[in-house]
């Protein structure tokens, strides 16, 4: 969770104009994704007007607060106090804080100084949603918590005070044996035991899987967070978190599997549920009965004959669940003939 503490000099010989909107405005970088900028409306063309907070990319949920102080020069006048909390949508680049002055400024200075915090949050709509309604109270502790997920991903990111060594293929993963154990019951077991290489040599050989996985694990489990997913990878994340019994990294990845169901992927998660989720497994068969259209163009795809010959057992279940849900639904439409 970024949080920007700005001190931002002002200079009326710095401003920029905009031919597109006939107007002047001073703009400062935060970081190379964020940007505020400052503008002049069209009548006042020397006094700050509104603030915008713009990013460079449109993609993303964005909870965006903090408290912006205006002074005039040598920040003697106190002009203007901002706090605001605003939700930036997913495809807006920007979101504005109208500035609105209490008394007349008809002289306004040379330098004007913008200063105070700016704390950028990624969130869940739903988390949002659910954000906007609480209390001051619980936002400041609801807000603390996305900041402790970000201190703890920094300390992934630097290595420091690392005490272990995750050796995936040719490469190796610093981390802290700390935050391992007490999110991983598996790696908990791995390091109480004195007797287990990985104890003794602080190294910890990560197999059938690949670097960029284990990297997404290691983020969930020291932020709580995954990050953008995609089919390959929650597929593959599935397996590891089962591996390492990350639970809650196991519903995310069960949870965006299910948003991704159709019918030409139907199997494949059939499949992983089978041996790893059994609600994923429920879901599917479920899909598979109930919602993927006729189930005839299922198997005479490629995806069922595989499913045949490698899993034949879950096919057959399949064909018996199929055909239960079919004579449900027969009986169903009798029952409603008759009553016609």
């Amino acid at each position: 969770m970024p949080k920007f503490s700005i001190d931002w000099k002002m200079l009326r010989k710095d401003r920029t104009y905009d031919y597109s909107t006939l107007c002047y405005f001073w703009s400062k970088t935060l970081n190379p994704d964020w940007t505020v900028i400052c503008d002049c409306s069209l009548n006042k063309p020397y006094l700050p007007d509104s603030i915008k907070i713009q990013r460079k990319y449109i993609s993303g949920e964005f909870l965006i607060s903090g408290t912006l102080d205006l002074y005039g020069e040598n920040k003697k006048q106190h002009i203007v106090k901002n706090s605001f909390l605003q939700l930036l949508e997913n495809r807006y680049s920007f979101f504005r804080i109208k500035l609105i002055y209490s008394h007349s400024n008809a002289k306004p200075p040379p330098m004007f100084s913008l200063m105070g915090d700016i704390i950028i949050s990624e969130i869940p709509i739903k988390s949002v949603i659910g954000f906007v309604g609480m209390k001051n109270s619980e936002q400041s502790e609801y807000l603390s918590l996305f900041e402790l997920s970000d201190d703890f991903g920094n300390l992934l990111k630097v290595q420091s005070f690392s005490d272990v060594n995750l050796k995936c293929g040719d490469e190796i993963v610093p981390a802290h044996k700390s935050i391992l154990s007490a999110r991983s019951p598996v790696f908990a077991a791995m390091f109480r035991n004195k007797q287990m290489r990985e104890a003794i040599e602080n190294e910890v050989n990560i197999v059938d899987t690949d670097i960029s996985v284990l990297k997404i694990m290691l983020s969930y489990m020291y932020t709580g967070k995954t990050g953008p997913l995609t089919f390959s990878f929650a597929m593959d994340l599935l397996v590891v978190a089962d591996k390492y019994q990350l639970l809650g990294l196991k519903k995310a990845c069960c949870d965006y599997l299910k948003e991704m169901v159709s019918t030409n992927n139907a199997t494949k998660i059939l499949v992983l549920g089978d041996m790893l989720a059994p609600d994923l497994k429920d879901f599917m068969m479920d899909f598979i009965c109930n919602k993927c259209g006729e189930f005839s163009v299922l198997q005479k795809s490629e995806h069922w004959e595989k499913l045949e010959k490698m899993h034949s057992v879950l096919a057959m279940e399949v064909l018996t669940t199929v055909l239960k849900a079919q004579e449900q639904k027969l009986q169903e439409c009798k029952k409603k003939k008759c009553q016609h």
